[in-house]
């Protein structure tokens, strides 16, 4: 479903929104696979979004990111470096 919505042309005209479903997307895809994903792929993509999200003073697509973001230093074994 979250595809679909990122196929839809319509997601193309709001930043924020694609931003928020591509972040959406890789919470997803970190949780129930299919397969292992790359962090350093997650990484890309965190910051990608924040690029858009900060200045927006986006607070629901921050806390997406930095959900991400904590969620890949705990899998690194790095939730000191938070």
């Amino acid at each position: 479903m979250l595809a679909e919505l990122l196929d839809d042309p319509r997601s193309r005209t709001d930043p924020r929104g694609e931003q928020r479903l591509r972040l959406e997307q890789l919470r997803v895809r970190l949780i129930a696979g299919p397969d292992p994903m790359r962090h350093d792929a997650v990484r890309v993509e965190v910051e990608r979004a924040l690029a858009v999200l900060e200045p927006a003073a986006d607070d629901v697509g921050l806390s997406q990111a930095c959900y991400l973001l904590a969620t890949m230093h705990l899998r690194e074994g790095r939730i000191r470096d938070l």
